[in-house]
């Protein structure tokens, strides 16, 4: 029974593994590290819709609409809700 349970167990770890390894593989398009420039932190803008639906485009990830992004920064009742503005919502009445 022993010998299953290792067996069952080192399937599953070297799926995980495996799994590990695909996601850690840069996709094509992207740069070597040296490549990149520094990261520049700053509030994101309603107006960064597009670089934000290309970044998820490259790194593969499902992008929003427009219609999506004013419905979460516009028209979201959650942040009627708030004490503060978050400011990226309150970049577009600026």
């Amino acid at each position: 029974m022993a010998s299953i349970e290792k067996r069952v167990l080192s399937a599953i770890l070297n799926a995980i593994e495996a799994r590990r390894e695909k996601l850690s593989v840069p996709q094509s398009g992207t740069f070597a590290p040296s490549a990149v420039a520094p990261a520049m932190l700053r509030e994101a803008l309603f107006s960064d819709f597009g670089a934000v639906a290309e970044l998820k485009r490259r790194r593969g990830l499902v992008e929003d609409s427009i219609e999506d992004w004013d419905r979460l920064w516009k028209r979201n009742p959650a942040l009627a809700q708030m004490r503060s503005e978050p400011p990226i919502a309150g970049s577009w009445r600026r």
